[in-house]
């Protein structure tokens, strides 16, 4: 490889435990915490097949079950049916306003484009749901939050357990249901007229989906999904990935809650890295979707067993991923060490630089995380030995360096 300035780049990578148990920027959605209070929730109850009795007229009046992300309470808010659609019933918070044109211009959206297309990729929720109603309900509303104090608001979320009727809540669990499939989404102060709050019903539409086909599926998983609903309805790339930037040593596996936000635009990008490497085209991505989601699998098992059958493996696709977050340039060799022209101004930073050789650099990295050093060299070396040395005691697979790349 031909080298093009006097800058080297190492990387060091410790590749985590092989386990069988195993947007805006400032936004987040809370379906993750809701599903971690649900996880003593029974194995969703296979219903009898029903004719469709919707119930909903425009003009009810219905107090909801909704939480408050602030002090992680459960609350009642009051809402109105305004505006129905072939799969949709919109309600709106009582005491909020929003233009009739605009809810019209949202259930046009939701059922031309948001739900056939999120429906194509994904699967579908149950039909008719627990409610008797082909149509999901929307709830918009002020989702309360801390985002005065934080500067990070939640912009929707989904309750899996709405899909349950009241006696099939466990008497100890921490959620409550509203008994029909819906989703929840912040007009304040979310912009409703935006894409990105097109982005958000796309997001948590996905995850009402996924718990319907893998009730057990992993957060970063799922929320990888739901990240990229929005892309294939032709929303864009998520600017949570320019979170992923400023704390770059993140675990893929593991959802940190101190990092909410880098989170989602992590895993967004090893999606549609994942995606860009196997599908050629949108025949090849449903079908990837398709089987990734309703595969009873979960997690990097479920990963596995598609990269085998095209070819590879979870770590060789990990570890590429990681290469192309930092490299991200379409000329380096192999051409699979890039996210593609739209994103070609992507890269993590390094987490260390070094002035002159040898040297020692003590350091953390993430599990399933990887961190740049970028070592700045005084003469033309045609080899580089890095060594490592750390408490792996508990890993089952050891760290890994990968040879130096000129750029």
């Amino acid at each position: 490889m031909q080298k093009i300035n006097q800058w080297i780049l190492a990387f060091c990578f410790v590749a985590g435990l092989f386990s069988h148990t195993a947007a805006a920027e400032n936004t987040l959605t809370g379906t993750h915490l809701l599903d971690s209070l649900g996880k003593n929730l029974p194995r969703l109850a296979q219903r009898k097949s029903h004719r469709a009795r919707n119930p909903f007229k425009i003009g009810d009046l219905h107090t909801f079950k909704t939480f408050n992300f602030s002090n992680k309470k459960w609350e009642e808010t009051p809402a109105r049916l305004l505006k129905t659609g072939e799969n949709i019933c919109l309600y709106l918070e009582e005491g909020r306003e929003v233009d009739d044109k605009i809810l019209d211009s949202l259930v046009k959206e939701f059922d031309a484009r948001i739900y056939p297309t999120t429906a194509r990729y994904f699967g579908s929720e149950a039909r008719p749901g627990v409610d008797g109603d082909n149509r999901l309900t929307v709830l918009l509303m002020d989702i309360r939050d801390d985002s005065e104090t934080s500067g990070v608001y939640t912009s929707g979320y989904f309750n899996r357990a709405d899909c349950y009727l009241p006696g099939e809540i466990p008497a100890d669990s921490d959620l409550q249901t509203n008994s029909r499939e819906m989703l929840y989404a912040d007009i304040n102060p979310s912009d409703i007229t935006s894409s990105e709050f097109f982005s958000t019903i796309a997001h948590e539409l996905q995850h009402l989906v996924h718990f319907y086909q893998d009730a057990k599926e992993y957060d970063w998983l799922n929320e990888g999904c739901s990240q990229m609903a929005p892309w294939l309805c032709g929303y864009g790339h998520p600017r949570q990935i320019s979170a992923w930037q400023k704390t770059p040593d993140n675990s893929l596996l593991a959802w940190a809650p101190w990092q909410q936000v880098a989170n989602y635009g992590q895993v967004y990008l090893w999606t549609y890295y994942v995606m860009n490497r196997f599908c050629r085209d949108e025949q090849e991505r449903v079908q990837f979707f398709r089987q990734l989601v309703a595969d009873p699998e979960q997690g990097m098992l479920s990963y596995d067993k598609l990269f085998k059958a095209r070819g590879t493996s979870f770590s060789a696709l990990f570890n590429n991923f990681c290469i192309t977050s930092f490299v991200n340039r379409s000329q380096v060799d192999p051409a699979n060490l890039s996210f593609g022209e739209d994103l070609a101004g992507f890269q993590l930073p390094a987490t260390a630089f070094v002035e002159s050789l040898p040297t020692t650099i003590r350091n953390n990295v993430s599990i399933w995380g990887a961190d740049l050093v970028k070592v700045a060299l005084a003469k033309n070396y045609t080899e580089l030995k890095v060594s490592f040395a750390g408490d792996l005691n508990t890993l089952r697979m050891s760290p890994r360096c990968w040879p130096a790349m000129y750029l």
